[in-house]
């Protein structure tokens, strides 16, 4: 396990709740791939009856893989809970949260997002996907629109635009596309924990009304399976 002090410029937090393993294993890969980035993975438990926490120790001593935080809930509690608590022991300067099922895109995908954003200034961004569904053991590729649906604003650096589409037309990113500097993300998490049970993402509209805008990144960073997230039953 890593060692607590040391420091990332990625923490990666997968949150899971009576996890399937292969969904997991799916995403667990995608994300242990990644190169030429210090990275961190946590994953949060949020009160399985089995959080399968001796498979992911077995899968990350088999792998080499050693940066690695497990936490584990007594009771459920909900998604935003779950994540606050990975964000509060996570320790990089950037967080990505990913759910089983999820993967991220290429194994350069961590480091090519990073890099953008740290040009570009800001202090978060939200990117493509390339949406799936999984069916009779298959993956397969869906054709689903952009999130946001209206993206020339980003592209066109019309940031009124952008926080009115967002703010007031519900016009949001995809929860899954997601990445920010940690500091500011706990800034905001610490607002809504206790609040909200589920809704993780809206702390990125508060963001918004603050007039503190994403940078849009025109590449696919995961592949997203439709439909079985808390927000799509």
């Amino acid at each position: 396990m890593v060692n607590q002090s040391e420091q990332f410029l990625v923490s990666v937090i997968m949150a899971i709740y009576n996890p399937i393993w292969e969904k997991c294993l799916f995403t667990l890969e995608s994300v242990i791939a990644q190169k030429n980035i210090d990275f961190e993975l946590i994953v949060t438990d949020d009160g399985s009856v089995d959080n399968l926490f001796c498979k992911f120790e077995d899968y990350f001593k088999s792998n080499g893989f050693i940066n690695y935080k497990l936490i584990n809930h007594n009771e459920n509690q909900g998604t935003v809970k779950n994540y606050y608590d990975g964000l509060k022991k996570s320790s990089g300067k950037y967080v990505k949260f990913i759910s089983p099922g999820d993967a991220l895109f290429c194994e350069c995908t961590l480091e090519s997002w990073i890099n953008d954003l740290q040009t570009c200034g800001r202090k978060w961004s939200f990117a493509e996907a390339v949406f799936y569904q999984s069916v009779n053991g298959e993956r397969r590729i869906l054709s689903e629109p952009a999130l946001p649906r209206v993206i020339d604003c980003y592209s066109n650096g019309d940031d009124s635009v952008c926080r009115w589409n967002y703010v007031v037309l519900e016009d949001v990113a995809l929860g899954a596309a997601l990445i920010c500097e940690k500091e500011l993300l706990l800034k905001y998490m610490d607002k809504v924990v206790g609040i909200s049970i589920y809704a993780e993402d809206v702390v990125y509209a508060a963001m918004m009304c603050d007039n503190i805008l994403p940078f849009y990144c025109t590449r696919p960073v995961v592949c997203y399976e439709v439909g079985t997230g808390v927000s799509s039953r």
